[in-house]
């Protein structure tokens, strides 16, 4: 239901870029724009998000009494997935299949074929092709010294296919110069040339080749591109994308299927090719990107590498006082060093995003950055973060010297570090500080927390150790799940078979048994009672 004061052209194409320093800015933000800007009934608000926990974060925000009350026609994307979808609206679903013979799903497979079968009986034409194709492969058929090794076959394939997947969304000037036969590396701007099957005029821009040793990337590109019916070879996502692009640029297409309005909330990274995308969307969908940005000054410059990014302008003035080129050594004195140490694919992210600041009608800025000392409590956590957002060097550093330092309350807790002898010792002090945490702060509920790991699979078992063993009628209860997991690690039928798979390689412990007996199909399978379990355990 449309707002009677809305303007019938609010929702109009462009971009808008919305830079904060408050994740709840932009949630915020992302909220009032759909209350003032409904859809019409039964038309999706299409969301691109890096998680299934960011997606669920945003659906409770929506449907809260702070939100709208409801949390319904939302869509939430991953965006390679999303921009695929897009491929095949715009281009058409007889040009792009579903699947790509280029995914990196059926990749791992065709390499794995290729590596078992096509590697080990090479044609033999002749003897100088057979020596040189010997010559040229002679780095795989090192490492495949034992055929027979169907796992380590598989192993390789699987970094094969990740490689080339890679390549196809960060290199694909690459794989276009090695599909029309150049061995070289060319950059961006001779991506257009190679693609057309031609090298470039320019003599001054001669990329370079690569290197000798790995040759064979270029040969199994075109081995794997001439294995797939010539209607496919150019389905690849490099070729799919350029046509894309291509067909959004040209007068004479009409944006048909796609959504109205697409928000791309809280990525920490995109690739160039989903830059580029997003860009061409906008001449047809309203596009609204919000970006976590900790500082609201420009500090791209602040850190190592900064010369390959090659930002030329920029939104976000300089602070005053810092001098225009900033030597790395100075860094700590004149910056915040943890910007500097941690931010290096924030600034990436930032820096790219830049290129897409232009003065245009079509194109937007919105700044919403809010200084943690005026929206928090003088903590130490909040320090800090006013330190980064304000670029402020560390005390002893500065010119102001240990004298500026301000001493830690002796209640202070927003900063804690807990050494803990394993994993199960750290989600049980996790599990005693939440609850202490909501006996203190009654308004603060689970659904405001999250946990973060470096790898959640390792903690998955000690989580559910833990946190599962509460009853739900108990007062320590704490609701939880657990998210951005491999999908056969949340199904125990597919973990066991995973495991059953790999008896030749493994010592298969006490514990290995144990955990395969969890899984109530094995179990049945074999007649094994659960409260046999113990017994079990004992002998």
């Amino acid at each position: 239901m449309r707002n009677p004061d809305t303007p019938k052209n609010a929702i109009a194409p462009g971009l808008v870029i919305l830079h904060a320093n408050r994740l709840e800015s932009l949630r915020d933000l992302a909220i009032e724009f759909g209350r003032s800007y409904p859809l019409a009934p039964l038309e999706n608000d299409v969301f691109l998000v890096q998680s299934n926990g960011m997606a669920q974060w945003l659906k409770l925000a929506f449907a809260g009494g702070d939100g709208l009350g409801i949390s319904a026609a939302l869509q939430f994307l991953m965006p390679s997935r999303f921009l695929w979808q897009a491929y095949r609206q715009v281009l058409g679903a007889a040009a792009v299949p579903k699947t790509s013979p280029f995914d990196e799903s059926r990749l791992v497979w065709r390499l794995y074929r290729w590596l078992s079968h096509s590697l080990p009986n090479l044609p033999e034409s002749g003897w100088q092709e057979s020596e040189k194709l010997a010559m040229l492969y002679a780095p795989l058929r090192r490492y495949l010294h034992d055929t027979e090794d169907a796992g380590k076959c598989f192993a390789l394939a699987q970094k094969l296919a990740d490689l080339f997947d890679q390549y196809q969304v960060y290199r694909a000037d690459w794989l276009n110069a090695w599909q029309a036969g150049f061995d070289v590396l060319p950059a961006a701007a001779m991506a257009n040339e190679f693609s057309a099957g031609r090298a470039p005029d320019l003599l001054w821009a001669t990329p370079p080749s690569v290197p000798e040793a790995q040759r064979w990337q270029p040969a199994l590109w075109r081995a794997l591109t001439a294995e797939v019916e010539v209607s496919l070879q150019q389905s690849g996502r490099s070729h799919v994308h350029q046509a894309f692009l291509d067909a959004l640029r040209s007068k004479r297409y009409v944006a048909s299927g796609l959504p109205r309005r697409l928000q791309v909330f809280g990525l920490s990274s995109m690739s160039t090719q989903m830059l580029e995308a997003i860009d061409a969307l906008a001449k047809h969908v309203q596009v609204l990107v919000y970006v976590v940005n900790p500082c609201p000054h420009y500090w791209v410059d602040i850190m190592d590498g900064r010369e390959m990014l090659g930002v030329t302008r920029h939104r976000h003035q300089r602070k005053p006082g810092l001098p225009p080129m900033l030597p790395l050594e100075q860094v700590a004195v004149k910056a915040n060093p943890l910007l500097a140490a941690w931010g290096k694919q924030g600034r990436d992210f930032i820096g790219m995003l830049y290129r897409y600041d232009p003065d245009e009608v079509s194109h937007s800025k919105i700044d919403l950055f809010e200084s943690p000392i005026d929206a928090g409590t003088d903590c130490l956590l909040t320090r800090i973060q006013n330190a980064i957002f304000d670029l402020q060097p560390l005390p002893s550093l500065s010119s102001a010297g240990a004298e500026s330092r301000q001493p830690v309350a002796a209640g202070d807790r927003s900063l804690q570090f807990h050494i803990c002898h394993s994993r199960q010792r750290e989600v049980e002090v996790l599990h005693d500080r939440l609850l202490d945490l909501f006996e203190q702060h009654p308004e603060l509920q689970p659904r405001d927390v999250i946990v973060m790991a470096p790898d959640i699979d390792g903690y998955a078992a000690h989580v559910e150790a833990v946190f599962g063993n509460v009853g739900r009628e108990d007062a320590r209860y704490i609701p939880y799940t657990l998210a951005d997991r491999p999908e056969r690690a949340c199904h125990p039928m597919a973990a066991a078979l995973a495991s059953l798979l790999r008896l030749p390689d493994l010592r298969f412990t006490v514990s290995d048994l144990l955990g395969l007996l969890e899984v109530a199909a094995l179990r049945q399978r074999f007649a094994i009672n659960e409260t046999e379990l113990p017994v079990l355990q004992r002998w």
